[in-house]
């Protein structure tokens, strides 16, 4: 016949508890639980949208700074002077 040591028994038993305790977890939370990490996953794609869209406007205004100060001449420093409290207003 089969025969078993004590501790093999209160070791299958205590796996048995453990697994139905975790059945009956996930029954009862299984759903809040992935509700939840859908809205963090949510929250984090919103996040990131937000903050590559606020470097790509830096950028934008950055290049457009640039090609600004890259027009500027000596002899034309009443048209600099134009353009550039045309951008200070904007910016």
């Amino acid at each position: 016949m089969f025969s078993m040591s004590d501790s093999e028994v209160f070791r299958e038993v205590d796996e048995d508890y453990r697994r139905d305790r975790m059945m009956a977890f996930w029954r009862r939370y299984g759903t809040t639980v992935a509700a939840a990490a859908v809205v963090v996953a949510i929250v984090a794609l919103g996040v990131n949208y937000y903050l590559q869209r606020q470097q790509a406007e830096k950028e934008a205004e950055t290049a457009r700074f640039e090609a600004l100060l890259s027009g500027l001449q000596p002899g034309n420093e009443q048209e600099a002077i134009q353009k550039l409290s045309n951008y200070a207003a904007s910016a």
